[in-house]
């Protein structure tokens, strides 16, 4: 099937599944989608399994989004 993106069938270990189930985190899996929806109009009405990975990473980090927490974060 192409050009589907299903953002609530994502496959955590049971431990990361309890850190991901609450609404932030899918709230970030649909911007993601979002971002995908339009990088491949963007880029030439492309399937999303065209999409350039490394492509939508650039354009997220240079938006701001956080693939990541900093080292030591949460030290108060």
């Amino acid at each position: 099937m192409t050009n589907l993106l299903v953002l609530v069938c994502h496959t955590p270990s049971h431990f990361a599944y309890g850190a991901t189930r609450f609404k932030p985190s899918f709230m970030v899996l649909g911007g993601a989608a979002g971002y995908t929806a339009a990088y491949t109009i963007l880029d030439g009405n492309i399937d999303v399994q065209a999409v350039s990975i490394t492509g939508l990473q650039s354009i997220l980090l240079k938006d701001g989004v956080l693939f990541r927490y900093q080292k030591r974060h949460c030290d108060g």
